[in-house]
């Protein structure tokens, strides 16, 4: 779940920047949720001028989401946990870094992956895993496989020809 966690951090931080104060970005976990409940095209104004290929990603996003993912107490208490709970295979905490929190549940988190948040989104951050072609929607149990071997709805090879899945 941590993967579709990070991939819809980073296409809000990417899609729906956000700053400090004092000019620090910071991504807010109601932001990432907003993409992954479908509902960004009636919420967020600048939706039409959002590219096609952005569209795709946020369609792609909902299509790896797991059900939980469209409540925003589930979201914020996920991200929480995680850095809570830290497991080796997670890529969120090395992704980004708790930022305001508040009772259990993870507000806003700070990027400090250094690369282009798009990029983020499509990578799966597993070793010898480098594509960034578009995602493999739908939903994954753990105990099931996609093509490849992979059980993240991200790709693992550049020069995918197929257009992500909406």
């Amino acid at each position: 779940m941590s993967a579709t966690l990070a991939a819809a951090l980073a296409l809000a931080e990417h899609l729906l920047p956000a700053r400090f104060r004092d000019g620090r970005q910071v991504v807010r976990v109601a932001d990432a949720h907003v993409l992954l409940t479908g509902h960004a095209p009636r919420i967020v104004a600048d939706w039409e001028q959002w590219s096609d290929e952005d569209k795709q990603r946020v369609g792609a996003l909902l299509g790896a989401r797991h059900r939980g993912e469209a409540l925003l107490h589930h979201v914020e208490r996920a991200v929480y946990d995680v850095f809570h709970t830290p497991d080796a295979d997670d890529p969120l905490p090395a992704l980004y870094a708790l930022g305001r929190r508040e009772r259990g549940r993870a507000l806003e988190v700070v990027p400090n992956h250094g690369q282009d948040p798009a990029e983020v989104a499509v990578s799966s951050h597993r070793p010898g895993a480098s594509g960034v072609c578009g995602w493999h929607a739908g939903r994954v149990g753990p105990r099931q496989r996609r093509a490849g071997g992979s059980s993240s709805p991200f790709p693992m090879s550049k020069g995918c020809t197929g257009r992500p899945r909406s």
